[in-house]
């Protein structure tokens, strides 16, 4: 995570895994929480990464849930990563 991010996690949880696409390929994301993130890490991109101007945003609960939901975030991936980690927030709160 330090790599692609910059963060240094306090805390990783498994949230599963799924497919991007199961019908076109067999790669399978393995999903993850990391909470209480320092972000006194070094980000390390790839060049290609660094072409493609991946960036990090920072997003409260609210603000990722608003983003899942009105198509700001369209990798599958990422889609069930964030409800997947929403959910799982609101479950620690309750």
């Amino acid at each position: 995570m330090e790599e692609e991010t910059g963060y240094i996690p306090g805390r990783i949880e498994p949230l599963g895994a799924c497919f991007e696409n199961a019908s076109k390929n067999t790669n399978r994301n393995h999903l993850f929480l990391a909470e209480d993130c320092d972000p006194r890490g070094t980000q390390k991109l790839e060049r290609t990464e660094q072409a493609a101007g991946l960036t990090v945003q920072i997003l409260t609960p609210v603000e990722l849930a608003h983003a899942l939901d009105t198509g700001q975030i369209v990798a599958m991936s990422s889609l069930v990563a964030g409800y997947r980690a929403l959910r799982r927030l609101a479950e620690k709160a309750a």
